[in-house]
């Protein structure tokens, strides 16, 4: 399951995922992603992450009723529609998807933003960009062109 758009699609979930996100990225470090497991799992629950939920639910139910075959990718339709630069989400379960996705929408203003500065300035992917979730909350984009290979950090 792919779901690429433009920045303003993923702009109307970025209320809930910073709401959501918020004791996540307060209390980073280096046992963070444990020591907020269960406190993420709450903010699930509440009114104002419940877009947020609804989408992560969304996802979790398709990959269970595939089995697992059902790969989960977001991202954006830059450089086009058809490859983007994109984040592949392998969790399985709705609160454990929520995570990624919510890094991603809080962060896709500026991801879109650098993504086409560098296809503006000639450094358009010939694929897929990567995108990959960083332990310490950022993101970053690799991909190729037909010269080099390129990365962008967003913390």
């Amino acid at each position: 399951m792919q779901l690429l758009g433009p920045v303003a699609v993923w702009l109307s979930l970025l209320y809930p995922a910073k709401w959501f996100l918020k004791p996540y990225l307060e209390t980073l470090g280096p046992i963070a992603a444990h020591a907020t497991c269960d406190g993420l799992a709450a903010l699930f629950k509440k009114d104002e992450v419940k877009p947020l939920a609804d989408v992560a639910t969304a996802l979790a139910d398709a990959r269970k009723a595939s089995s697992g075959r059902v790969e989960i990718v977001i991202g954006l339709d830059i450089p086009n529609p058809h490859f983007g630069t994109a984040l592949h989400i392998t969790q399985d379960s709705a609160e454990e998807i929520a995570l990624p996705l919510a890094v991603f929408v809080t962060r896709a203003d500026e991801l879109s933003a650098i993504m086409k500065a560098e296809v503006e300035a000639g450094r358009a992917p010939t694929g897929r960009a990567v995108v990959t979730l960083e332990k310490d909350g950022g993101l970053t984009a690799r991909w190729l062109t037909t010269e080099s290979a390129h990365e962008k950090r967003i913390p």
